[in-house]
């Protein structure tokens, strides 16, 4: 791949913000695919009242993380990707020096205490990360072939069973394993252009599970309402005139 061609500081700025929220959006994406997915045997009455809804739900959440990674690591020489990003940096080393690094965090208290530290990112270190986001390494490779095969394209080989689907080679762990790697690599080089590194957590990670408890209690106050309903009526949700056929009554909102 070919660095990009830098106009001034500014663009390398926009590139590497560009980056890093492909890396932030697919670790927020496969983050809530994973729990969702995770959540399903203990909510499984609440999801399959809305069965569809959870199901592309689910479904496009590791589908935006997925288009996310591939993007990440596309090989196409005109893309921005890891790749070019990190070409890009070691033809523009320069604008990691004390210099520039000073001028950027100007209005910084502890400038001169961050100042200390070398900013060049260390060649052996960039050559490294470099062979880590190329076609050559294995997973790489994989996640290539699933976002030529799958995701970008879609490969006749593969829907009619010729050739072995790509989806089914990456795992979830391996996906992982590139996921840290982006976020790492982004990271590094974060903190050595302006001292600052970025969560891959979002706010409220955990908001799925409000919607899954109001659903949950919403369900059970459903069932109260029935059982009181059929006290009244001298039946029980055991009977033999009940048993095998109820279904809670939808009461709307």
């Amino acid at each position: 791949m070919t660095a990009i061609r830098l106009r001034s500081e500014a663009d390398f700025g926009a590139l590497l913000a560009s980056v890093i929220e492909d890396v932030q959006q697919a670790s927020f994406h496969w983050r809530l695919h994973l729990r969702l997915r995770g959540s399903i045997r203990r909510y499984v009455r609440e999801l399959n009242e809305s069965r569809a809804f959870w199901s592309l739900t689910i479904g496009a959440h590791r589908d935006a993380a997925l288009f996310r990674l591939a993007r990440l690591y596309e090989p196409h020489a005109g893309s921005l990707s890891l790749a070019r990003l990190l070409d890009t940096i070691a033809d523009n080393l320069k604008l990691f020096d004390e210099a520039p690094f000073r001028a950027r965090l100007k209005g910084n208290p502890f400038v001169d205490s961050l100042a200390k530290d070398a900013r060049r990112p260390p060649v052996a270190r960039l050559a490294r990360d470099i062979r880590l986001v190329r076609p050559n390494d294995r997973l790489v490779s994989s996640l290539v072939d699933l976002r030529n095969q799958v995701l970008a394209h879609r490969d006749p080989r593969v829907v009619v069973g010729r050739a072995r689907n790509p989806l089914v080679a990456l795992s979830d762990h391996q996906f992982e394993v590139l996921l840290t790697r982006a976020s790492r690599i982004v990271n590094r080089y974060s903190i050595l252009f302006v001292a600052g590194s970025h969560l891959m957590r979002i706010m409220g990670d955990d908001d799925y599970l409000k919607v899954l408890k109001a659903l949950r209690e919403h369900r059970l106050s459903r069932e109260r309402d029935f059982r009181e309903e059929l006290k009244r009526a001298g039946l029980s949700a055991g009977s033999r005139r009940t048993r095998g056929i109820w279904t809670p009554p939808s009461r709307g909102k």
